[in-house]
């Protein structure tokens, strides 16, 4: 009888290290993602140029409720206006979710996407600009 006692003792002893680590590492990761979603991040897309590849990053992943700034850096022929415009994927076709209006060298351009989804852009003065952003 005693033997049983000891083994249940030692079960019981045993268990609790087992059941806390989940807990306490659930709590700590909700934390985590309580404050990170509370704050808005800002990711930046730099228009560069009117080459391929002008605008750094032209595919960004970002959460509901951040802001995407659009940097003009396109300093050719003493400063290039561009814009930008949200499309309907895979098209020139504006959608409605975002419009620049001109953005002068050294100027930008702030959006907040409230909705998860993926939204295409391009600038129609130079259509070969085009990005991407994922929001979650």
């Amino acid at each position: 009888m005693r033997y049983k006692a000891q083994v249940f003792v030692y079960s019981i002893l045993l268990s609790i290290p087992v059941l806390m680590t989940p807990i306490t590492s659930y709590q700590e990761e909700l934390n985590t993602i309580e404050n990170t979603e509370s704050t808005p991040i800002e990711k930046t897309v730099r228009i560069m140029g009117t080459e391929e590849n002008s605008i750094r990053s032209n595919t960004i992943y970002v959460r509901t409720f951040d802001i995407v700034t659009f940097v003009n850096l396109d300093g050719a022929n003493g400063g290039t206006t561009h814009s930008v415009i949200s499309v309907k994927t895979g098209t020139t076709e504006p959608d409605g979710t975002f419009d620049s209006g001109l953005i002068r060298a050294g100027e930008n351009f702030k959006t907040t996407l409230t909705e998860p989804g993926i939204y295409e852009y391009f600038d129609p003065t130079y259509p070969s600009i085009r990005g991407t952003i994922h929001v979650v």
